[in-house]
């Protein structure tokens, strides 16, 4: 009955059968139409009804019930938490007031201390390992960057001085004195870059 981009739920006839109202979203929208049933014709009755849930697991539908007045000449539905009652042909719409008593028991709230942005850690992934053709040396991608330790027990270091780019794909010459690698950034995209293996700005 209903196509076309954007998806249709909620399908709501009107009393006499003439009218399905439903709602649809309108790019970052999501909005209450109506479908004139004879005609096909489709009209929107308002655009700032709340996020529906049509690409999420709807447990509970895509959006809150909506329903035609007894008469067929108003909607309710629910948007920005409140209920409102809209002329589906004036499009005049009016506050729909009321109140909930309720009781909630309120617990204490329940607290876990974590360490955020410690000053170091340790690295659980290592990416592009490879070892020198000598076996004396590996070098390997981890965080962005590149890093040479010597073998089997040398202390990791950055292999290049600059934090502008992101580096990846290490490889070693065959003589083990240089590493091929290449680099990113978003405005200069990616560059192939030779840098000796002792290290340095950002090779050539």
């Amino acid at each position: 009955i209903v196509s076309g981009p954007g998806g249709a739920c909620r399908p709501t006839p009107s009393p006499d059968g003439k009218s399905l109202a439903f709602v649809r979203r309108v790019r970052f929208k999501t909005t209450l139409q109506v479908m004139d049933l004879a005609s096909g014709a489709i009209r929107m009755l308002a655009d700032d009804l709340e996020r529906d849930h049509q690409e999420t697991w709807a447990i509970f539908g895509t959006y809150p019930t909506i329903d035609w007045m007894p008469d067929g000449k108003e909607l309710v539905f629910w948007a920005r938490g409140k209920l409102w009652r809209l002329n589906a042909s004036t499009l005049e719409r009016r506050e729909i007031p009321f109140h909930v008593h309720s009781t909630r028991k309120r617990s204490a709230v329940v607290r876990q201390k974590h360490v955020v942005a410690q000053d170091t850690f340790d690295v659980k992934m290592l990416r592009s390992v490879r070892v020198s053709p000598a076996g004396d040396a590996v070098v390997y991608q981890a965080l962005g960057r590149l890093w040479v330790r010597a073998l089997p027990d040398g202390v990791a270091r950055q292999l290049t001085t600059q934090q502008r780019d992101f580096e990846f794909f290490p490889s070693w010459s065959r003589d083990g004195k240089s590493i091929v690698y290449v680099s990113w950034n978003d405005d200069g995209l990616g560059v192939v870059r030779l840098i000796d293996a002792k290290g340095g700005d950002e090779g050539r």
